[in-house]
């Protein structure tokens, strides 16, 4: 009888308490359901309420291009010159003869001088100069042909 009677008691105690648990569940369910239909509700409002304010700046952006009115460009009328080509030469534009080397053509487009001497180079510029260009560029050579440079001039 014992048995009976605490068999019995954790039998109606199990599913006294199942019941209130399944309830607890379900309302618990139905409570998250709904806070989750309330964010989507707000989201799908921010969205909307996105999608207006770039609607309504692009209008105001064509609104203010249309306006804005551009400057009418000025009328320029220009004669235009007549291109005359007779100087044209195929023979100096493609030469038929022997090819000169650089040091050919440099000789030959400008006059020869004479190498200065350092006595020369000194008389020109001044000792001082001398000097210094000796002590700037390295060497005596260098200096003196700084002088012809000079002198060329």
């Amino acid at each position: 009888m014992r048995l009976l009677f605490i068999i019995l008691t954790t039998l109606i105690i199990f599913t006294g308490c199942s019941v209130v648990d399944k309830q607890y569940r379900l309302h618990n369910k139905q409570a998250k359901q709904a806070l989750y239909k309330q964010k989507q509700a707000r989201i799908k409002a921010q969205r909307k309420a996105r999608k207006e304010a770039r609607i309504l700046a692009r209008k105001k952006q064509k609104e203010k291009k249309a306006s804005i009115t551009l400057p009418v460009r000025p009328k320029v009328h220009r004669k235009l010159k007549k291109v005359e080509d007779n100087n044209y030469s195929s023979d100096y534009m493609y030469p038929q003869g022997k090819k000169s080397s650089s040091s050919e053509l440099t000789q030959s487009s400008s006059t020869y001088i004479s190498p200065i001497s350092k006595k020369e180079c000194i008389s020109i510029i001044g000792q001082e100069k001398f000097d210094k260009y000796t002590k700037m560029l390295g060497s005596e050579k260098a200096s003196l042909k700084r002088c012809k440079m000079i002198k060329e001039m």
